[in-house]
């Protein structure tokens, strides 16, 4: 009977982690303006839709065309521009990784980038 009760709470505990880990969850956004080159970011929020509606807030205050370009979850976010109005953002695990993948995007669409601004959701 003693094995019993130990396993099943050992299941009851292994079941309730995943659950703990997603209270922890932190997410970030970052919103830009291509026109303008204005942005807004966010960190420390508990869900998507909240980080992304404070960056686009942030943003909004000096611009009227800015949308999401990217949002992180418990990691980093980067957002680079070039010299022609070109952009990119992505996410990584730390900022150097946000920053490389952000430059890689921007590079793509443009020459000259350099890093704008990079964040991690538990900043």
């Amino acid at each position: 009977m003693k094995q019993f009760l130990l396993a099943c709470a050992i299941a009851s505990a292994a079941m309730a982690s995943p659950v703990a880990a997603l209270a922890d969850d932190l997410f970030g956004a970052i919103a830009y303006s291509g026109s303008t080159g204005s942005y807004g970011w966010s960190t420390g929020f508990s869900t998507r839709r909240a980080a992304e509606r404070e960056a686009l807030g942030n943003c909004g205050d000096r611009a009227n065309d800015c949308e999401v370009a990217t949002y992180f979850k418990n990691a980093c976010g980067s957002l680079a521009a070039g010299a022609n109005g070109g952009w990119g953002a992505n996410w990584g695990d730390h900022m150097g990784e946000a920053e490389r993948k952000a430059m890689r995007v921007c590079k793509k669409n443009d020459s000259g980038c350099s890093v704008v601004v990079t964040k991690c959701a538990d900043d």
